[in-house]
């Protein structure tokens, strides 16, 4: 590898580290390794269980045959995880797989290439680069997918051996980055989950809050949005405002059900409730 490219490949990979949004990964990822090979189009594979979930596709071609971006344009769906299918055989297998051209494969090749795609977009497929996601811990993670490799005339080649090495050091960084964009997920849907466990006590209190608090701390991370704020404050927001009310737990039940008005005294002591939630 080029002094030059191995230096492209390190920043892209420092940048990569430092998403942590996976639907953003996902799209850097493919983003990038579609640049740096010089590819028409990429997608990604996230390995669940028996399945591989398609997570985005991009296509210059396509994206600008039907004039809309590849998120909009291919939709997320599951794939099955057999080793037919050359995504399921690299996610099986972790091996990386070049092809020359998907429509000559070798009879004895343990896999084969759908043309579905192709023919519903109407597409030609010829080269083709697939790597495996892998995790420091030897884990499949997900799998990548390149398609078409470009001249400088943006006529179709094959996937060249620099273009390899190249690919496969950038999947190195971004199953790292995956990883940890995963993790960090995960532990954010967990605090997530712990503040609705609570809400939901405090609903329990008032049954006529019913699925209140949850709907609006939507509301406000949407309000948050359009007024302009950057999205780590939009997160915060969706994250603390279902605690708005929380303090309802330590106000007793025969105040916060009482049918009718309430006295001044029992006013004051519901007016207590944001030092309970405090």
């Amino acid at each position: 590898m080029k002094k030059k490219n191995f230096e492209k490949i390190i920043d892209v990979g420092l940048h990569l580290s430092s998403e942590t949004d996976p639907e953003k990964l996902f799209k850097e990822i493919v983003n990038v390794s579609r640049h740096v090979t010089h590819c028409d189009g990429g997608s990604l594979y996230m390995k669940h269980d028996e399945n591989l979930e398609f997570m985005i596709s991009q296509n210059e071609t396509l994206e600008k045959k039907f004039n809309m971006p590849g998120e909009r344009l291919f939709k997320p769906f599951p794939v099955p995880l057999v080793r037919e299918n050359i995504a399921g055989y690299v996610a099986i297998t972790g091996e990386v797989i070049k092809i020359d051209d998907v429509y000559d494969i070798s009879e004895d090749a343990p896999y084969r290439f759908l043309p579905k795609f192709d023919k519903k977009f109407e597409y030609k497929s010829k080269s083709m680069l697939v790597l495996p996601l892998v995790d420091r811990g030897g884990k499949v993670l997900g799998v990548l997918q390149l398609i078409n490799a470009l001249d400088e005339g943006n006529n179709v080649i094959a996937f060249k051996n620099s273009d390899v090495k190249m690919a496969k050091t950038l999947a190195s960084f971004a199953a790292i980055s995956l990883k940890n964009a995963i993790l960090n997920q995960n532990l954010k849907d967990a605090h997530l989950s712990t503040i609705y466990r609570l809400v939901k006590a405090a609903e329990f209190k008032d049954p006529d809050t019913a699925n209140h608090l949850e709907r609006m701390s939507n509301y406000c991370k949407i309000i948050s949005k359009h007024m302009g704020f950057d999205e780590n404050f939009q997160e915060t927001i969706l994250y603390s405002s279902p605690m708005h009310d929380i303090g309802k737990i330590g106000v007793p039940d025969r105040i916060l059900s009482k049918p009718g008005p309430l006295t001044h005294g029992e006013r004051k002591l519901m007016e207590k409730h944001p030092l309970y939630g405090g």
